[in-house]
């Protein structure tokens, strides 16, 4: 499912005074909105750690990578004039173009771009851009210090969540996530690792310019999520991630973020909020694998792919703009999520316990969302702490850690701990210990051969011969489909288990 939402160029230029300001009429918002006024700038700023991307090479000085940021804060400018919608499409450098009929073509471009059909929008494209939003353009931020929000996406398809958010006291950071090497994003490893570093910069920029905590929290839809998963392995500081549908929960991307060199289960223990809704590759069940994290899942039976955005709110006067949704009632899903994703930061960014209870123990109408919690279970010793614990206390302490930690996590321990803790056994000749190992072993990781080849080692070198054979021939049976090895170590470890077999006959 491709869910990452691709750039609009930012070059369209139109007068904000060429419309009236009609309030907000057409999208006919019921959200609470918070107490301050929103404010919203456009950031053009660069790296100079990474070159630029667009720009000839000189042999003299350089030119940095161009970065682009949309930033909505509290204010408590009284002014009641606010942005028109159709200004989120003159982001960029300041221009000529004054053709209505040129931005409404980059508009519905955008929209084809996701599968959309654009023909329902030629009845309601001008009072969609007419349209008055909740943000005033530059004026000045509210003092104090706030908590901060990356979500990066496109500020004309994600502007009512992150006016909404703004109201009620948190700054959003939307930085325009690029290629490595061109200005359109990658779908792949590299991508995720240069989508990393964009939010990297975006974090140290808003850390610089503005006033926030150094606890941060990130929005995603689709790929973007992807990006804010990756970035929870690599900054401890990433205290809430919120996932708006597809991405994490899909084949694809699940299958990506495992090839990141900063994969590890063990550091990603970030709290998230999973909204998802019906689409044949959206799976939550794969984000389960992210057991030291609390989630919270909410699922929305009546919505569907990218209406987390503002097509949720925009399906009520345009209905079917995705047309193999057809899905009921978006509209208020949005509203509900938006409400939720507000609660979900409040309760892990500002520690409000009653926010907390109001996502937990809401009443909005099952019809349109359900709300599960997987809580997050321990996080175990790595390999080099139980290997001390072992040296020092035994193998017994060992046991009574796995045991405890076992009421709550069917595996307590990685496969590698296992492994390596395993082979300094063997090295120290201490076969008793690894035969209780790898008891522990084959309990936690019950399909793979290995835990019963090194019961068969243990068993060898103990003397008895017939548990050895027997381990070591069920240890065969499993090689074929042994989930953690590929088809190079099943080939070695298989001609070694045979040579072991042979040699009992």
């Amino acid at each position: 499912m491709k869910q990452w939402i691709m750039p609009l160029a930012f070059i369209f230029i139109l007068p904000w005074s060429t419309f009236s300001v009609t309030g907000q009429e057409w999208m006919n918002l019921s959200l609470n909105y918070g107490p301050y006024k929103t404010g919203f700038r456009y950031i053009e700023t660069s790296d100079p750690g990474r070159p630029c991307l667009t720009c000839a090479k000189s042999v003299t000085g350089y030119a940095a990578r161009e970065m682009e940021i949309a930033v909505w804060y509290p204010s408590e400018d009284r002014e009641t004039a606010t942005m028109p919608y159709i200004q989120y499409l003159r982001l960029g450098p300041a221009g000529t173009i004054t053709d209505l009929n040129i931005l409404k073509q980059a508009f519905f471009k955008s929209i084809s771009g996701l599968g959309g059909d654009t023909s329902l929008f030629e009845t309601a494209f001008a009072p969609l851009f007419h349209e008055a939003t909740r943000a005033q353009k530059d004026p000045t931020l509210a003092p104090g210090r706030w908590p901060l929000i990356l979500y990066p996406d496109q500020p004309h398809f994600q502007n009512t969540l992150c006016e909404f958010l703004a109201s009620h006291g948190y700054i959003v950071a939307s930085p325009r996530i690029k290629g490595t090497f061109r200005a359109e994003p990658e779908y792949n490893p590299a991508g995720i690792e240069t989508g990393t570093d964009d939010l990297a910069f975006t974090l140290a920029y808003m850390r610089s310019h503005f006033q926030v905590n150094r606890e941060f929290a990130f929005i995603g839809t689709g790929f973007n999520a992807t990006l804010g998963l990756a970035l929870s392995f690599k900054n401890k500081d990433l205290a809430a991630l919120v996932s708006l549908e597809g991405g994490i929960t899909t084949p694809f991307e699940a299958g990506l973020i495992l090839k990141s060199p900063y994969f590890d289960l063990r550091q990603c223990s970030v709290p998230m909020l999973v909204i998802h809704a019906p689409h044949p590759d959206v799976k939550p069940e794969l984000t389960h694998r992210y057991k030291y994290s609390e989630r919270v899942y909410q699922s929305y039976p009546q919505s569907s792919e990218f209406y987390f955005l503002n097509f949720g709110l925009w399906e009520k006067k345009v209905r079917n703009i995705f047309p193999k949704a057809n899905r009921a009632n978006t509209w208020e899903s949005f509203e509900i999520s938006a409400q939720s994703v507000q609660l979900f930061l409040d309760w892990k960014l500002k520690k409000d316990e009653k926010s907390k209870s109001l996502l937990l123990e809401n009443d909005w109408p099952p019809e349109l969302m359900q709300t599960s919690v997987r809580p997050a279970v321990p996080i175990p010793p790595d390999h080099e702490q139980l290997s001390e614990v072992w040296e020092k206390k035994g193998i017994d302490s060992l046991n009574m850690i796995y045991r405890n930690l076992r009421a709550y996590d069917n595996q307590p321990f990685d496969f590698s701990s296992f492994y390596q803790l395993s082979q300094k056994m063997i090295e120290q000749s201490r076969f008793r210990d690894l035969l209780s190992w790898a008891l522990l072993f084959a309990d936690a990781h019950p399909g793979s051969a290995i835990p019963y080849s090194l019961q068969g080692r243990a068993h060898l070198e103990l003397s008895n011969k017939a548990e050895a054979k027997k381990n070591y021939e069920k240890a065969l049976s499993l090689l074929g489909q042994d989930p953690e090895l590929n088809a190079e170590e099943k080939n070695y470890f298989g001609q070694a288990i045979e040579t072991r077999i042979r040699s009992l006959n």
